[in-house]
């Protein structure tokens, strides 16, 4: 698990997000497209829900999971999660984030 001070790039993130579509999808991650919809992959509530806080686990940031309806592809989903790692990184110490 990366340190909560780790900001990861883009790629890593996108990687990792096409690798758990893919996992839910039974599908290779080279597999996965940035701008399919998640739906396409068969993404219910509940595995969003999961992915959500996989993330979170991951990357200390809290994101809401009805945002991933509005950012509904990798791709889109990607900036979001990059944008609230990023906030969590320019918060004083000791503070949280909030939800997405």
């Amino acid at each position: 698990m990366p340190s909560q001070n780790h900001l990861p790039s883009r790629e890593e993130v996108s990687a990792w997000l096409a690798e758990r579509v893919a996992r839910h999808a039974r599908l290779r991650p080279q597999d996965v497209e940035a701008d399919r919809p998640l739906t396409d992959y068969g993404l219910d509530s509940v595995s969003v829900f999961v992915l959500c806080g996989e993330f979170e686990d991951r990357h200390r940031v809290q994101v809401e999971p009805t945002s991933v309806w509005e950012h509904p592809t990798v791709r889109t989903l990607t900036d979001l999660l990059m944008e609230s790692v990023a906030a969590r990184d320019t918060l004083p110490s000791g503070t949280s984030g909030g939800d997405l």
